[in-house]
């Protein structure tokens, strides 16, 4: 079996950039239309001198821009060829003049002979439409103690709206508990004389739309509305209409809701960067930022605005409606899509790492001294390297923030090398010495920190695009492509024309589209826990995202909380690996390798243990964790777990004899179950082992790594049994030319 003759390092220093970096920030354009709809201009819509009105509006309770509804009296052709007397004694030669001078509208007249009567359309409308129904109703008589009221209905009598005569205004459901009033509405219940007739009654406009799956009713021709959803897209089948009415005279009225194709170009949005003669990638999806019916369609492009606003993007999104005709229907109906927000992207450029462009320190000069601290804190691993530069080697005066690996082992005595890898990170400040005597050159120090400072160091800023609804391992990705964290690639030996590897592919399955010849494989620094491929980023809505800048991930976020956010909600914790590898990984388990160690074998150099100390910590009380977090139609989330021993039992170790919670609040936890896996994670967290253990070891062990295992044998004098595993929570590496200046020591948990 080979024998040590001497430990060995590699501290590389890359060049600039060979770790690769972000050629072009790029930037995502996200602009909500609630915001800035006001600032953008819209197309009118004309018909000579009779009304003039945008062609689109925005309508608060919808929460997006859509097709202007457009309300004129038309002949709805209410008579008998269209209309079925069920109950009652209408009039259909009734019309009522228009002071508008528009159009005469053909009108019902109910004379409430029966007190009771409905009136039930021939023809089917269409499901989901859009009409707009008047009424003028007065009481009469009294039919029994029955309170008189007028009301319609539609989609066979599933959705409907009823006005009583003395409790007001209501929307009605009927579903499987029979009717339900759904949702108040205002209503003006002033006695007055209806403009042309001489009746006096009670006057109601009602305008009914069908957007995004929500009903839209206004009792002010379109000037405020009251807006109904039922989580399921408020589903109307096509079917009849009917008019109901009961102890009163009444007047009816229906009328098509016109709407017609309209252009919004959105107001000028400042780019970071020059990107005349740029075209952006358009991300707005029909089932995020849109709602689009059959039929209907948005169209968004980009602007010009080169080369009066280089620096400036503007958009132009069309919505187009579509028109419905029913069969046997005395009208076509409009149908119309929602616009919520718009978002177009400049894609963030990555320019690949180069591995062979750094310089050796240990090739060209004698390093002298190592020390690298790995804390149980992830991300705040420290180092500093000594070492004397030859003095026939030039070396640059400038090493600030550059990328360096430092590889730790040994040479053996049969000519072979073994390392393993210690650190990576960046040069955060160095030193030169001149030595007196010319001969050892100069001496140089750096110190150095953990690669993690790349994404403490950045923040999430205005160019950010909403993270809802991705995975989390693609959030991830995202992040890191902000960074410059390099991808697994696909690329080109030939001609360079590289592509990113997505997960199960094989880059040799791949030709080049320039060159024909299969791609190669490039690996990056990125390796994501199953989890995060089937955990998603819980989506809010498209003009109130959760994970953009107005929800969790407000400006100036760092990215490395923003990815720790992320991989928390799969119940993990990310860190950068000590071979530079940006990994997810489950906090409360530890790796299954096991380094047996020797507090007995002092002859063994690899396994002998120096020191030993076992402390019982001082552990926090907390006996409970909840974790709660808001849905995104304002439930409450919440998932908790208890240790009813540690609070109830005496008997128990630790007791606390009370109550205290680990609380954790945030929007992250929007569904059940990703509150029960941070509950789960904060408990875990909570009840770690009380109990230490210090290790020293007589030489070096740079195979060791942190949330490995340790067991130590003949150590039963100090509590230690040797069948007990040990998690590996901190590790410190010191390393020098000598085996005599070389050791590690580790602080561990009892598992």
């Amino acid at each position: 079996m080979p024998e040590v003759v001497h430990p060995m390092c590699d501290v590389r220093v890359y060049d600039p950039g060979a770790d690769g970096y972000v050629s072009d920030q790029g930037q995502n354009v996200y602009d909500v239309l609630m915001d800035s709809y006001d600032k953008g201009w819209v197309s009118p819509l004309v018909n000579g001198t009779d009304w003039q009105q945008p062609s689109l509006v925005v309508i608060p309770e919808l929460g997006g821009m859509t097709n202007a509804p457009i309300l004129k009296r038309q002949a709805f052709l209410m008579n008998a060829a269209w209309w079925n007397k069920t109950s009652g004694d209408w009039d259909f030669d009734f019309e009522l003049p228009c002071p508008e001078g528009i159009t005469d509208a053909a009108s019902c007249f109910n004379v409430c002979a029966d007190h009771y009567s409905v009136l039930t359309s021939k023809f089917d409308a269409p499901s989901d439409p859009d009409f707009w129904f008047e009424c003028i109703v007065g009481v009469q008589s009294w039919d029994d103690l029955e309170e008189p009221y007028a009301g319609i209905t539609w989609g066979d009598n599933t959705w409907g709206v009823a006005l009583l005569h003395n409790n007001g205004l209501a929307f009605y459901h009927n579903g499987s508990e029979g009717w339900e009033i759904v949702a108040e509405l205002p209503w003006n219940k002033i006695m007055e004389t209806y403009p042309g007739t001489a009746m006096g009654g009670s006057y109601l406009s009602l305008l009914v739309l069908h957007r995004r799956g929500r009903w839209l009713l206004s009792t002010d021709n379109g000037g405020s509305y009251v807006a109904y959803d039922d989580g399921s897209g408020c589903v109307c089948p096509p079917g009849k209409v009917r008019f109901y009415n009961k102890g009163q005279w009444a007047l009816y009225m229906m009328h098509r809701v016109g709407a017609e194709e309209g252009t919004f170009r959105g107001e000028l949005i400042p780019l970071f960067e020059d990107r005349a003669t740029q075209v952006p990638v358009g991300r707005t999806t029909d089932d995020w930022h849109a709602h689009v019916p059959d039929g209907t369609s948005i169209t968004v492009n980009q602007v010009a605005t080169w080369p009066a606003h280089p620096t400036h993007f503007q958009y132009e999104a069309v919505l187009t409606p579509a028109t419905v005709t029913p069969d046997h229907a005395p009208i076509v109906w409009k149908r119309c899509p929602t616009l919520m927000s718009v978002e177009m992207e400049y894609p963030v450029s990555l320019v690949g790492p180069t591995p062979g462009a750094y310089t050796s320190l240990a090739d060209v000069g004698v390093v002298e001294d190592i020390d690298v601290t790995c804390p149980e804190e992830e991300g705040a691993d420290t180092g500093t390297v000594q070492c004397l530069l030859n003095p026939g080697v030039a070396f640059s005066t400038e090493y600030r923030w550059l990328y360096t690996e430092i590889d730790l082992g040994y040479h053996y005595d049969d000519a072979s090398d073994l390392s393993y890898a210690a650190f990576a990170g960046y040069i955060a400040s160095f030193s030169t010495a001149q030595m007196p005597d010319w001969e050892h050159g100069l001496k140089l120090e750096l110190e150095l920190i953990d690669a993690s400072w790349l994404a403490k160091s950045a923040s999430v800023t205005e160019a950010w695009r909403p993270l809802d609804g991705m995975t989390v391992a693609q959030g991830l990705d995202y992040a890191a492509d902000q960074i410059g964290i390099p991808a697994d690639m696909c690329y080109c030996t030939i001609c360079g024309y590289e592509v990113r590897r997505e997960e199960g592919e094989v880059c040799s399955d791949m030709i080049c589209p320039d060159c024909g010849i299969p791609l190669s494989a490039r690996g990056g620094r990125r390796n994501w826990h199953a989890d995060c491929s089937s955990h998603v980023l819980q989506a809010g809505l498209p003009e109130r995202p959760i994970w953009w800048r107005t929800g969790v991930l407000p400006c100036g976020t760092s990215v490395w909380e923003a990815m720790r956010l992320m991989a928390q909600v799969c119940g993990l914790d990310i860190h950068v690996r000590r071979d530079g590898v940006w990994e997810t990984y489950d906090p409360t388990s530890f790796d299954a390798t096991v380094h047996a160690l020797d507090n007995g074998d002092t002859a063994a150099w690899d396994t002998a243990v120096a020191r030993l100390e076992r402390t019982a910590e001082s552990v926090e009380g907390r006996t409970a964790a909840i974790a709660k977090g808001e849905t995104s139609d304002g439930m409450e989330a919440a998932a908790w777990l208890i240790d009813y021993d540690r609070e109830h039992n005496p008997l128990a170790v630790p007791f606390a004899g009370c109550r205290m919670f680990h609380r954790h609040e945030g929007q992250e936890c929007a569904e059940f179950s990703t509150a029960s896996t941070v509950a789960q994670l904060m408990y875990d967290l909570d009840h770690l082992s009380q109990f230490s253990l210090g290790i020293g070891l007589h030489n070096g062990r740079p195979d060791i790594y942190k949330r490995q295992r340790v067991t130590v044998a003949n150590a039963t004098a100090a509590g230690v049994e040797a069948a007990v595993e040990w998690g590996v929570k901190e590790i410190r590496h010191s390393w020098g030319p000598h085996m005599a200046d070389c050791d590690s020591a580790m602080t561990t948990k009892e598992l």
